[in-house]
């Protein structure tokens, strides 16, 4: 007997066993990827909900000082008119994390009427 004829035997276990370690190498491999992405699609979607629920209120849930600018003549009509900052200053006040409000005015005056409603609200 030749010795090709009787190690065949044993080529033949051996590259069995190599196709089975590649195909666990390959199988474990797949594993890892989709649980990688299952990972980050999880991860994504916690994190947009965490940002949808987020920009309902102001500072991202941080204890702030909230800020409200005037500027102009305070009349009806003017960026500085009693709507638009008593809008401003509701939506301050009303955000639960505001530990203060702080109004920055920059007016020379204007209607009484309107200065008054302003300072009704912050009375």
């Amino acid at each position: 007997m030749n010795e090709n004829e009787s190690n065949w035997e044993r080529d033949l276990v051996t590259k069995l066993a190599s196709a089975a370690l590649r195909e666990q190498r390959r199988a474990r491999l797949w594993g890892i990827f989709f649980k990688l992405l299952t990972f980050a699609y999880l991860t994504f979607i916690l994190l947009s909900v965490y940002d949808w629920r987020g920009r309902a209120e102001m500072a991202g849930g941080k204890k702030h000082t909230a800020m409200v600018e005037l500027s102009g003549l305070i009349a009806p009509g003017n960026d500085a008119s009693a709507e638009r900052i008593t809008s401003a200053l509701q939506a301050a006040f009303k955000d639960r994390h505001t530990q203060g409000v702080v109004l920055k005015i920059n007016s020379p005056g204007g209607s009484p009427v309107q200065s008054q409603t302003m300072l009704d609200l912050l009375t």
